[in-house]
């Protein structure tokens, strides 16, 4: 029945860039926890960039997935004497696959739509930047470091090691946007997303620094959320059905 569908629609394939700016946060599981308890977490801005291919299959139906390489991280604060009043501000760099299931509203040449789906993320390293007071008294205003995954690696002042990082992330996006006829055979379109962790990047205070001798291990039960806008462009073909198989054709 489906593929009878197809045959019969000219089922549409759009292929073309995806880029998103973002701002994250981080969300502690469990938040009674001594860590949680003296930190408070803020927003931090990223950036991702990618394929997107979109498969139109019905009027009002479509599917739209993503490869991106993107920036999302976090920034903590604390005022804790036992924390040496800090801040610590990361970004976390990810390969992403992303699949959104959609349904649209509308007519040429202006659709509103809904959307949900899955992103998978592979982590894939990062960065950040650590100020305390105890790194002042030792004349380090600031310390910038790098993410290794490799325990071994850990052994400059300007490395942090994740411990038993989980390096493959799941999360839950929804999301509504509008898409647009900007030129003859080409869309685009803007969509505001939320999007959830549904995985913690690792276990409790196994988080270390490579100067672990004026920074405390830090605790990694946290999940993201992250709110973000992202614009697609991309080029339209018609699927055509050719001898019981489906084959693209630029569409006129």
């Amino acid at each position: 029945m489906l593929l009878a569908t197809l045959g019969t629609t000219k089922a549409q394939l759009g292929i073309g860039p995806v880029v998103s700016v973002n701002v994250t946060e981080p969300v502690y599981i469990d938040d009674q926890s001594a860590f949680a308890q003296n930190w408070e977490t803020d927003y931090q801005f990223g950036y991702a960039a990618g394929l997107a291919f979109h498969h139109e299959m019905f009027s009002i139906f479509s599917f739209q997935s993503e490869l991106t390489y993107g920036r999302r991280g976090k920034r903590i604060t604390t005022n804790s004497l036992d924390e040496g009043n800090a801040t610590h501000t990361a970004n976390y760099q990810f390969v992403d696959l992303t699949g959104l299931m959609r349904l649209s509203f509308g007519s040429e040449p202006i659709w509103y739509y809904v959307s949900m789906g899955p992103r998978l993320s592979a982590w894939t390293g990062g960065s950040g930047t650590y100020e305390s007071a105890p790194l002042l008294e030792v004349e380090i205003e600031k310390l910038d470091y790098n993410v290794v995954f490799q325990k071994d690696q850990l052994n400059n002042l300007e490395t942090y090691y994740p411990g038993q990082a989980n390096r493959v992330q799941v999360s839950f996006i929804v999301g509504v946007g509008v898409m647009f006829s900007s030129l003859p055979n080409q869309r685009s379109q803007i969509e505001v997303r939320y999007e959830i962790g549904a995985s913690e990047f690792g276990p409790g205070l196994t988080g270390r620094f490579g100067a672990d001798q004026f920074i405390p291990n830090e605790d990694l039960n946290f999940r993201l959320q992250t709110l973000s806008v992202a614009y697609t462009h991309y080029f339209n073909f018609s699927l055509v059905p050719k001898k019981g198989k489906i084959k693209a054709t630029r569409s006129k």
